[in-house]
């Protein structure tokens, strides 16, 4: 897969659902996982970043991880 190939996977949610651990839903799809992975929490205008960072601290999430909200410009300048 490509995906195994690549420097660095990028891998964005949706953080205003309620849904699983986005690790969670990555391991069903893929398997496995990327070491070189960073997770972008996007709409997090929807939930706010603090519980959008408490949300995945308590989930265990070991990924790097950019809180953004794409529509606001929140957070963008993260990704350069």
């Amino acid at each position: 897969l490509e995906i195994e190939q690549a420097d660095r996977v990028l891998f964005v949610w949706d953080a205003s659902l309620p849904d699983a651990c986005p690790e969670q839903q990555l391991l069903a799809h893929f398997g496995s996982l990327p070491e070189r992975m960073t997770l972008i929490a996007n709409k997090c205008d929807r939930r706010g970043q603090p519980a959008m960072l408490t949300r995945l601290a308590l989930a265990g999430v070991e990924y790097p991880c950019i809180v953004l909200s794409a529509s606001r410009g929140e957070g963008m300048d993260l990704l350069r």
